[in-house]
């Protein structure tokens, strides 16, 4: 029991340190969201839920760009937006 605690909270902390990078990678502020420190997307440009769709479509073809950083792009856009990316069509 005791090693099924530990391995856990070894994910756990691994999550965490994970989400931080992530974080670092994909910013917002006032003016919209900053992927690695140098691309930058104006929220006008990403306030609707198809144009969020389209900037992650745009994005996944960029070789640089991971799965975690466009699920992070939809959840900034979503939330400043008040769009709930996570609700089935």
């Amino acid at each position: 029991m005791a090693m099924q605690g530990l391995f856990t909270n070894e994910m756990l902390a691994k999550a965490r340190e994970q989400e931080a990078k992530l974080a670092e990678r994909v910013a917002s502020d006032k003016c919209g969201i900053l992927l690695d420190g140098h691309y930058g997307i104006s929220w006008r440009r990403i306030n609707t839920p198809g144009k969020i769709v389209a900037w992650v479509h745009h994005l996944a073809g960029k070789g640089w760009v991971t799965a975690g950083m466009l699920a992070r792009v939809m959840e900034l856009a979503g939330r400043y937006h008040g769009i709930d990316v996570d609700e089935p069509c």
